[in-house]
């Protein structure tokens, strides 16, 4: 096996050249619910009507902690955002 060292400067160019480029990656729940997404997204313009006739959207959680994981920006190909399964519950 041919080991070769380069510097961080060396390889973003390769990886550029290569067609790639740094992205943040988007986080989905491991949990998620594919169809419970489609539903939400079916009702949210029911929720965004009720909201403009003066009601209230109540977002409620008994964590009080941080929902979203802290998430570092990777490489992929340009165009195709990768996606990391995380937990969304705590157990």
């Amino acid at each position: 096996m041919l080991k070769k060292s380069v510097n961080v400067a060396t390889a973003w160019r390769l990886l550029i050249r290569m067609g790639w480029s740094s992205q943040k990656p988007s986080a989905r729940a491991k949990e998620g619910d594919e169809g419970g997404v489609e539903t939400w997204v079916k009702t949210w313009p029911e929720i965004k009507e009720a909201i403009k006739s003066k009601g209230t959207l109540v977002f409620e959680d008994e964590s009080g902690l941080i929902l979203h994981p802290y998430l570092k920006r990777t490489w992929s190909p340009i165009g195709k955002t990768p996606v990391i399964k995380v937990p969304c519950r705590s157990r």
